[in-house]
């Protein structure tokens, strides 16, 4: 476009003789126009839209494709009078501050940024718009931005749809990135954060640059190697553990999970996550039927992993997981005297256990269990104090009874009445035996068919 080349005319001059010659200036201008045009066609087939802003007080705006005006439902001539103010106005009024701040922030800085905001269309609905927003120089001592704008409504509405059913679903999901030994999160649903009660900023700074630091201190090392199995193999990782609630109490969180793709320096991993809540309330449900407490205790350390009281035994509704069984129930420092665990098998036969200091009574049994992936013991407890007071006392009654008995001038006898009418002897005294002059052992070898075998055959009619 820099050089005119005449190719000849009736005058026979030729091409050579006015290769030198300047382009008329009205082709160039021409010419000019036409490429203005078809840029600006280009321009306006853009989705979205391209403007120039010059930044001072206010978005002045310098210029506007087409599309601009579209994303608010505006036509060109409509939007150029309404931008006359500050083109920040047409930005949706929660958002104005953030995108005001964006661009200063790359004014100052001479450089790049890319974020979404919204738009209120002249309908009233929202449109979610993204821009790329880049300095280009200076006008009179004021930046000037340039703005390619995109309409990502559709796509937005889409993931806002799919970031409330995951949020919807019981749980919650993440994924990570690996490196080191690390699991960095990369992403985290709302599910994860509310199991644990912990807001995301609260849940983000628990984690630091490694998920795993949220696990309770003593399941970490369990949790870690079955991860690192799961990440080596390929294979599905299903482990639970235990965590700190926001309000001091440990929950238990199951954790299922799979690595994504092939192992590499930098592996990626996603992972499930669910309370155990419900499994805890049919366990609970269970435990009622069959005993007024019932105790899981870590077999290695004494560590409660679970409690339920049917009705108050020894907890007295303080919170017991995650402490020693017998600092949490007991009050003691060291393991109980009276602990069937010590002295007897896990076969889940009952046993009777005193309280040391106290007049109560108790039949223990226990098993051993995997809970969660921890080796324990499950122990039901009945509280049987009073079925041993009254067995005291029946035995109480029964050795003074005995002793009336033997002091008894001449001797008892209870016996019971077959239907065929003969008599069966059920209870001979010392004093019976005497009147026989047989030692007891043989008054009852006489007498333990048919007590009437020693009356007189002439006295038994009578």
């Amino acid at each position: 476009m820099g050089e005119y080349e005449y190719q000849g005319d009736s005058t026979g001059m030729d091409n050579k003789d006015l290769k030198e010659r300047p382009f008329p200036e009205y082709l160039l201008k021409k010419e000019l126009s036409e490429a203005n045009e078809k840029m600006q066609e280009i321009i306006n087939a853009i989705p979205g839209g391209v403007a120039i802003y010059k930044v001072s007080d206010i978005f002045e705006t310098i210029y506007f494709s087409d599309g601009v005006p579209e994303l608010s439902g505006y036509t060109v001539e409509e939007y150029r009078e309404l931008v006359k103010r500050d083109a920040a106005e047409m930005t949706y009024c929660e958002d104005s501050k953030m995108v005001v701040s964006r661009a200063m922030k790359v004014a100052r800085s001479h450089g790049v940024d890319d974020f979404e905001f919204r738009k209120q269309h002249r309908d009233g609905h929202i449109v979610w718009v993204r821009v790329r927003m880049k300095w280009i120089g200076e006008e009179d001592g004021c930046p000037l931005l340039h703005c390619v704008f995109h309409n990502i409504s559709d796509l937005k509405e889409a993931q806002l749809e799919m970031d409330h059913l995951i949020n919807s679903i019981p749980g919650g999901i993440a994924s990570y990135r690996i490196e080191g030994g690390r699991f960095i999160p990369t992403y985290f649903s709302d599910g994860v954060t509310m199991l644990s009660g912990h807001s995301r900023e609260e849940y983000e700074r628990m984690i630091g640059r490694d998920a795993l630091n949220v696990i309770y201190e003593q399941d970490r090392k369990r949790v870690f190697e079955a991860a690192q199995k799961a990440v080596e193999s390929g294979g599905v990782l299903d482990v639970s553990y235990r965590m700190y609630h926001k309000d001091g109490h440990l929950v238990w969180i199951h954790l299922n999970g799979r690595r994504m793709g092939p192992l590499a320096e930098s592996t990626r991993f996603y992972a499930v996550f669910t309370g155990i809540s419900e499994e805890t309330r049919l366990f609970q449900s269970i435990a009622n039927e069959t005993a007024d407490g019932i105790y899981i205790i870590d077999r290695d350390n004494y560590d409660l992993l679970y409690v339920n009281e049917s009705r108050t035994l020894f907890s007295k509704g303080a919170e017991c997981v995650g402490k020693k069984c017998y600092e949490a129930l007991h009050g003691k420092d060291a393991p109980c005297s009276f602990c069937t665990l010590r002295c007897h098998q896990p076969d889940g036969i009952e046993h009777e256990m005193r309280i040391d200091g106290t007049d109560r009574y108790f039949m223990a049994r226990f098993n051993e269990t995997e809970w969660n992936g921890i080796p324990a013991y499950v122990t039901y407890i009945r509280d049987v104090t009073d079925e041993v007071r009254t067995r005291k006392e029946k035995e109480r009654l029964e050795e003074y009874f005995e002793t009336v008995v033997k002091n008894l001038p001449g001797g008892i006898a209870v016996v019971h009445y077959e239907p065929d009418g003969s008599m069966i002897p059920e209870f001979l005294s010392d004093g019976f035996a005497a009147l026989t002059d047989m030692p007891l052992d043989k008054a009852w070898e006489l007498y333990k068919e048919d007590a009437m075998v020693g009356v007189h055959p002439e006295d038994r009619d009578m």
